[in-house]
């Protein structure tokens, strides 16, 4: 019983703190949040100090919210084959819906250059939907 207690304690405590609600999309499926946060993590350990705690941001799955709801949305970008087809029809849907984000936040693994992939997807996002793609460079 305690145990039980307990974890419904940590959860609460986990959802006063949540700042930051932000959805995603174009995560490939059977993907974890997770991997978000590992981002998050990643860059304020490079000395991006304006995410502050990552514990703070809360991701969801970017198709079933509502625009409206939440300023802040972000692209998950992966270097696989799929990759850019997945980026572009998560573009695609995002820019069909009314009121949809104009800016995404780019979130990847460590992607060895910015030159590809990402910047064929910040092309595309700018001159096809309207999208200003956020692209936080790594620093190695």
């Amino acid at each position: 019983m305690s145990d039980q207690a307990e974890g419904l304690r940590q959860w609460a405590s986990q959802q006063q703190r949540v700042r930051y609600t932000v959805p995603v999309v174009g995560l490939p499926e059977g993907r974890s949040m997770a991997v978000c946060h590992q981002v998050l993590e990643r860059w304020q350990q490079q000395g991006h100090s304006w995410i502050g705690d990552p514990a703070d941001w809360h991701f969801v799955a970017g198709e079933r919210q509502e625009l409206a709801e939440h300023p802040r949305w972000a692209l998950w970008l992966e270097d696989d084959i799929n990759g850019f087809r997945r980026a572009y029809q998560a573009l695609k849907v995002v820019a069909a819906r009314d009121n949809g984000p104009r800016q995404l936040l780019v979130l990847h693994e460590s992607l060895p250059s910015q030159r590809g992939l990402l910047e064929n997807v910040r092309q595309v996002a700018a001159q096809f939907f309207a999208i200003k793609l956020v692209i936080i460079p790594d620093k190695n």
